[in-house]
C-alpha cells in the first residue's frame, strides 16, 4: 500500500483491525473473572446492596465477553466513530463512572431530604427519651441491634432484614400485581379473612382488597414492627394460635425456603384455612434466583425449590393441589422503579422464566 495515498479513514480502519496480542486479552480475561468473583463475594457478604449487583454483575460479563470476542469490540469501535478499541472502553468506562456518580448524587439528595423530614418529626428523641419513665416506654415490638460481623439466620431476620419497606413503590407494584391475579383466577373469591404467615413487613399484607381483614404473624419482631396492618401477632409458623379453619385463606410468600421444617409451615396453614392455601416461592431456574441463592446464604435454601419439590412438600403435609404455575417478572428489592412500572404492564403469567412458583391448595379429604 502507498502510504502518500493514505487518507483518515484508512487509518481509522487500519488501527481498528490492528491484531490483539494474546496476552492482553487473557489478561483481559483474569481481571474480568476476578471482578465478578468480587462482586459476588461482597454480595455474600453483605457489603453490596442486592439492588447494585445486576449493574456489577453484567459490567463483569460484558469485560468477560469482550475479552474471549474482541471482534465485538472493533464492532462497537466502528460504531461509535472511535479509532482504535482502547479508545471506545475508555469511553465507555468514562460514561459508566458519570452515571454512577450522577445515581449517588440523586441517593445523597434523597437521604439528606429524609433526614430533614424525620428531624422534624422529631425534633430531640435523646432528651424525650431522657424524661420518659415507664409509661413512656412504646408499647410497639423493639428491633435489636445489628451485629458488626456477619449475621445468622436468626439475628438476620431480627435486625429486620435487608429489604425495601411496603410502602416503597416498587414493593406496592409488586403485591398489587400479584393480588390482582389472585383476584382475577377466582383464590380471593368469597374471602373475608386471611392469615398472612411469615408477613415479615408487610409486602404481602398491605394491598388486599379493603373487604378482607388481614391478620399478619411472624416470628422476627424486627421484621413484623415494620408492618403496616392493624392485626399482628408474633407466632411461629410451626405452631399457629388459632383455632381450624379459622380464616378463609392461609397464605404465604417467599416464606418456606427459610424454614428448616417447611412441611409442618405448610400443615398448620392447612389446618387453620377453610378454603385454601396460597403459596408462592421461588422458581429455582430464574437466573435472579440462581445468582441470589450462590450468593446470599439467607437464600440460599432456594435451590431446592423446583416444582416438584414444592409439590411434594404440599403432599407431605396433607394437601390437594388445586393449581401450580409460575408468573411474576419483577424482584421487588432491586427492580428500578421505570423498569418495574413497564414490567408490571406485561401478563402476570410467565412459564418457566416467571420469578416465583405459585401453588393453591386444599386440605386433601
Amino acid at each position: 500500500m502507498d502510504p502518500n495515498r493514505l487518507d483518515v479513514e484508512t487509518l481509522r480502519r487500519l488501527a481498528i483491525e490492528q491484531p490483539a496480542a494474546g496476552v492482553t486479552r487473557l489478561l483481559a480475561l483474569l481481571v474480568s473473572v476476578v471482578f465478578l468473583g468480587a462482586v459476588l463475594n461482597l454480595v455474600r457478604l453483605g457489603k453490596l446492596k442486592e439492588e447494585f449487583t445486576p449493574i456489577w454483575t453484567l459490567v463483569a460479563l460484558a469485560i468477560m465477553a469482550l475479552s474471549v470476542w474482541f471482534d465485538g469490540i472493533r464492532l462497537i469501535t466502528r460504531a461509535v466513530g472511535a479509532w482504535t478499541p482502547s479508545s471506545t472502553l475508555y469511553f465507555f468506562g468514562e460514561l459508566f463512572l458519570l452515571v454512577l456518580g450522577l445515581s449517588y448524587a440523586v441517593r445523597l439528595s434523597g437521604l439528606s431530604t429524609q433526614v430533614k423530614a424525620r428531624g422534624a418529626r422529631h425534633p430531640c428523641p435523646a432528651r424525650e427519651r431522657a424524661g420518659a419513665g415507664h409509661a413512656g416506654r412504646p408499647t410497639r415490638l423493639t428491633q435489636p441491634a445489628r451485629s458488626a460481623g456477619p449475621m445468622d439466620q436468626h439475628q438476620f431476620w431480627e435486625a429486620g432484614g435487608q429489604y425495601r419497606q411496603s410502602d416503597h413503590p416498587v414493593v406496592e407494584l409488586f403485591a398489587r400485581q400479584r393480588v390482582a391475579y389472585l383476584d382475577r383466577i377466582g383464590a380471593l373469591g368469597n374471602v373475608r379473612s386471611v392469615l398472612d404467615v411469615g408477613a415479615g413487613s408487610g409486602f404481602s399484607s398491605a394491598y388486599y382488597p379493603p373487604g378482607i381483614r388481614v391478620v399478619a404473624c411472624d416470628y422476627a419482631a424486627g421484621m413484623l414492627q415494620g408492618n403496616p396492618v392493624r392485626d399482628r401477632l408474633r407466632c411461629s409458623a410451626y405452631l399457629l394460635p388459632f383455632r381450624d379453619a379459622a380464616f378463609d385463606v392461609a397464605t404465604c410468600w417467599e416464606l418456606l425456603h427459610h424454614l428448616d421444617d417447611p412441611v409442618a409451615a405448610v400443615g398448620e396453614m392447612l389446618r387453620v384455612a377453610r378454603r385454601r392455601v396460597v403459596l408462592f416461592e421461588p422458581n429455582r431456574i430464574n437466573p435472579g434466583h440462581i445468582v441470589l441463592g450462590l450468593t446470599r446464604d439467607n437464600e440460599r435454601q432456594c435451590l431446592r425449590y423446583t416444582p416438584g419439590y414444592l409439590r411434594r412438600l404440599v403432599k407431605q403435609a396433607g394437601g390437594r393441589i388445586v393449581r401450580h404455575e409460575r408468573g411474576g417478572l419483577l424482584f421487588p428489592n432491586i427492580t428500578p422503579e421505570a423498569v418495574a412500572r413497564w414490567l408490571t404492564r406485561l401478563p402476570y403469567r410467565a412459564p418457566v422464566i416467571g420469578i416465583s412458583q405459585l401453588l393453591i391448595a386444599e386440605r386433601a379429604r
